[in-house]
């Protein structure tokens, strides 16, 4: 997957061309090949097991907790590959 700054020539893009998906999340427009979507490398598969944990974590939180995670993520804002916010 490939992130995209839109530009002049195009304001918005939605849709595939070839094999191609354009589409948008809150992290902005992207790019997608139609590629396999099972993975099954080591490395890969370890990274899904992390988020799975992490997300199972999340849900265990109070609201405080919560409220205190949100605040820390909004006073330390992450910089994307194109030099934006990526929050």
């Amino acid at each position: 997957m490939a992130k995209i700054k839109l530009g002049a020539l195009a304001g918005e893009v939605s849709g595939s061309i070839g094999c191609y998906t354009f589409s948008h999340n809150r992290g902005g427009p992207y790019v997608d090949s139609a590629t396999s979507r099972q993975v099954h490398h080591t490395d890969a598969m370890a990274a899904k097991s992390r988020l799975a944990a992490s997300s199972s974590a999340w849900k265990t939180l109070s609201d405080a907790d919560r409220l205190a995670w949100t605040s820390f993520s909004s006073a330390n804002p992450v910089v994307d590959t194109l030099g934006e916010n990526a929050s």
